[in-house]
């Protein structure tokens, strides 16, 4: 699997998509994310829309989410409608917004 990563001195005004990597965000992304996976690292920030099968965040997310699995660190600030199948929080973590945990999706 293929892996995208927006270093922290970098700012990208615009969507992303990849159908079967993931997506690093250390710097700043103004614009949609969609991928297999993506994380946003303590320092990183997103003001978009985040659509991917597991999210982890340590940084910063302003818009909103969909995704499988959540994990949210302890320096996370999400302002967000968020809606996931399962999701984790550490304690500190600050999300703001609608939360939707759906549970695991039998097939």
């Amino acid at each position: 699997m293929a892996s995208s990563v927006i270093e922290n001195d970098l700012k990208i005004d615009g969507n992303i998509t990849t159908t079967e990597g993931s997506v690093d965000v250390r710097g700043n992304v103004a614009g949609d994310i969609t991928a297999t996976s993506i994380a946003i690292q303590p320092g990183g920030a997103v003001n978009g829309k985040l659509s991917a099968k597991k999210i982890d965040i340590e940084g910063q997310l302003k818009g909103s989410l969909k995704c499988g699995e959540l994990a949210l660190a302890s320096t996370s600030t999400v302002q967000a409608d968020v809606v996931a199948e399962a999701m984790t929080t550490e304690s500190g973590a600050q999300v703001v917004g609608n939360v939707n945990v759906t549970g695991k999706q039998k097939n």
